[in-house]
């Protein structure tokens, strides 16, 4: 079968069908690319792939030939909704609904009563003219559901098998142990749902956590709607500028941002000088130091107009960069995972796991890092969030003391030394919100890098750490010491 046999879907998509992954059997005459890598149909047309040439099986329902006419699908399929539900965006027409007051609008199957902090893996729709387009279109919705707003939702987690095809050059005939093959890959999954991640027992979906893992790629994005107004990494995020517009989830976040500016906090000020200090730590250790590993633990979610750790890494060390993101948050992993999973070459991987349980960092970092080879530590935004009750210089030692020599420490640490009252309004301000800030002194912070050999300057307001030229700010208008050590 040539490249010119597959083509592309172009019209609406119904919003039910059915990935490969989730097919029992494959009724249709279907060819494999050579490896078994890509599937084909051998009478393929223009209604059997997406927009992202993502092959879509064919459901049981009648094919009315014409223009517009496509076959009756039964579940989603992963690929698109699972991007749909990561971007908040229409599953119908792929474009974001437009903002509404009372939020955006999910279309749930069935009749039942819809309770705050339901999940779903259904991504919304535009209020018109799709939510109609929908419920006509599809069966289940047909059969009942439930139409809902939700001014908050948020991105829970991902379950799923995620196995795409992709136009290939030569193909051969499927044959009778492919089946199987759907099936073998299946089953990892279902191990791995059943005992949990880490080989823990699940979790209830009240935990809030995801659970369910998979062998490559990742499947279907979880929305719930239980969603707390503010989080430190979606503040960060709205602070930095990166908060995607028409976004209802970011509302509380930017008008967080919005309170501490009009309180005289530089809360913009703060966060970008804070991003330009980590750039200018990762490139220096990644290009001057050698360092092709990182351990980032507090990530926050993918920036959007600055290069993340693992881009760094990727610049100066193609094929031996490795990043570990550890975040204790299952959006920032959720959302990590998926663009990891869009264009990361494989290089970094997202976990959840928290600072004050090191001994859980280092069991991560020895399965996905060479830990005979030197590893930069990140903690950029992440000890002001930690209480003294935490024990965050043992929890930091521990991890040192882990890695070998050549490896690195990057830190920062948020001060009122040099405007007391003003820092002390903004922890204010933060804890009505839910968000911490703990404020520790120049000696406090200093211990962090007992033992270590400071680069450059030591430990000093962000802007001053290697400036080079873009952050024109003073030098305590970050309100932020920063510093980094070699072990």
């Amino acid at each position: 079968m040539s490249d010119s046999r597959i083509v592309t879907f172009r019209g609406r998509m119904v919003p039910w069908i059915t990935p490969w992954s989730d097919a029992l059997n494959l009724p249709e005459p279907v060819v494999l690319a050579s490896g078994g890598r890509g599937i084909a149909y051998a009478d393929e047309s223009v209604h059997d792939r997406t927009d992202d040439g993502v092959l879509l099986a064919r459901g049981r329902g009648p094919r009315i030939p014409g223009p517009g006419s496509r076959p009756l699908y039964e579940v989603v399929d992963t690929r698109r909704q699972r991007r749909a539900a990561g971007r908040l965006v229409c599953q119908i027409c792929g474009h974001r609904p437009p903002p509404h007051p009372d939020g955006q609008v999910w279309l749930l199957g069935g009749a039942d009563e819809v309770a705050d902090g339901i999940l779903t893996v259904t991504p919304p729709v535009c209020a018109t003219p799709c939510a109609a387009f929908a419920i006509r279109q599809c069966p289940a919705l047909a059969r009942g559901h439930r139409t809902v707003r939700v001014r908050y939702p948020r991105l829970w987690g991902y379950h799923g098998v995620l196995l795409p095809a992709r136009p290939r050059a030569s193909w051969r005939a499927a044959g009778p142990d492919d089946d199987r093959r759907t099936a073998a890959v299946r089953r990892p999954v279902a191990a791995v749902a059943a005992r949990g991640p880490h080989g823990h027992p699940p979790h209830r979906p009240d935990d809030r956590r995801p659970h369910h893992r998979t062998l490559r790629g990742w499947g279907r994005v979880v929305m719930t709607t239980a969603f707390q107004p503010v989080s430190s990494a979606r503040f960060y995020h709205a602070a930095l500028g990166d908060a995607p517009e028409a976004r209802d989830g970011y509302a509380g976040d930017e008008a967080l941002v919005a309170k501490l500016m009009a309180n005289g906090v530089p809360a913009r000020e703060m966060a970008r000088a804070l991003r330009a200090f980590q750039i200018r730590a990762v490139t220096h250790l990644a290009r001057t130091m050698g360092i092709a590993q990182f351990v980032e633990i507090g990530p926050g979610l993918p920036p959007r107009s600055t290069p993340a750790t693992h881009d760094i890494a990727l610049r100066y060390h193609r094929r031996r960069a490795r990043v570990l993101y550890v975040d204790r948050d299952p959006e920032v992993v959720a959302h990590l995972n998926i663009a990891a999973d869009n264009n990361v070459r494989g290089c970094a991987k997202t976990v959840l796991g928290d600072l004050v349980r090191p001994d859980e960092i280092i069991a991560e970092v020895n399965v996905h890092l060479d830990p005979g080879q030197p590893v930069a530590l990140v903690l950029t935004g992440v000890l002001d969030h930690v209480a003294d009750d935490g024990r965050p210089r043992a929890a930091v030692r521990r991890l040192l003391d882990d890695l070998v020599p050549g490896s690195a420490l990057v830190l920062t640490h948020i001060t009122h030394e040099h405007d007391p009252e003003l820092i002390h309004r903004a922890a204010r301000l933060l804890g009505d919100a839910g968000l911490t800030a703990h404020l520790r002194s120049f000696e406090s912070v200093a211990a962090f890098f007992t033992g270590l050999t400071a680069i450059g300057p030591g430990l000093v307001p962000v802007s001053q750490w290697e400036p080079d030229g873009t952050d024109d700010g003073a030098p305590h208008t970050a309100h932020t010491y920063g510093g980094v050590g070699l072990l």
